[in-house]
């Protein structure tokens, strides 16, 4: 004869509280310490590709930062990327269509030289302000339509811009390690370069050139 089950009514426990168990502490520490272990090194964190089960786990990055590029940095002395030309300021301005309120902003930037450059290649470059920064070529791409863009870091290689040229037009921003912001555009390789309190300085004035009332234009045009 099989014994059926004795069962218990939920009532009769339902205000019972389960004793501490005799090695709580010991739980308690092991749960303290798996709660405190750091964070796995980058390079031992491992994925593993799908439908591949032959092929051995590989490292991905965490961070979704670009890879630090292998090559080391090969500092081009003497060699400027751009060179200052205040005398084109009138050539600029009608090729571009704007009005540069400081000709210290007009360069010329070398063509030859930035198709030259490869991965680790380093220019300081200059800038409006006197100022200087050092830049890394971290990337190259070279895309459909005459696109190429290059990627730039700086001496402790952090991701702080870009050049990117598209047929004769080359623009470009990059942040300098004072966590300044500069800007560009080249034309036929004629161009400016100018921080952004430049940019915006350069705005207002154009505002405030045109808050004149469109009647008092067209009477002094009379």
């Amino acid at each position: 004869m099989i014994n059926e089950p004795v069962t218990i009514a939920s009532s009769s426990i339902e205000h019972e509280i389960a004793p501490i168990p005799e090695n709580f502490d010991v739980l308690s520490k092991i749960d303290k310490e798996i709660t405190n272990a750091p964070i796995p090194d980058e390079q031992h964190i491992f994925v593993a590709q799908p439908h591949h089960y032959d092929e051995p786990l590989i490292p991905v990055m965490s961070d979704g930062n670009s890879p630090t590029i292998n090559s080391n940095i090969n500092l081009l002395t003497g060699s400027d990327l751009w060179v200052y030309r205040p005398h084109l300021k009138e050539e600029v301005e009608l090729e571009q269509q704007l009005s540069l309120a400081n000709d210290a902003t007009v360069m010329q930037m070398d063509d030859a030289l930035l198709n030259q450059l490869v991965l680790g290649d380093s220019l300081i470059l200059s800038l409006p302000n006197k100022g200087t920064q050092q830049i890394v070529i971290a990337s190259i791409q070279r895309e459909k339509n005459d696109v190429i863009i290059w990627g730039l870091q700086n001496s402790q290689r952090q991701d702080i811009g870009k050049i990117t040229q598209i047929r004769e037009i080359k623009e470009g921003s990059f942040i300098t390690d004072d966590k300044q912001e500069y800007h560009l555009r080249t034309v036929k390789n004629k161009g400016w370069i100018a921080s952004k309190d430049q940019l915006i300085d350069n705005n207002n004035q154009a505002i405030t050139n045109n808050k004149q009332p469109f009647s008092e234009q067209f009477l002094s045009v009379k």
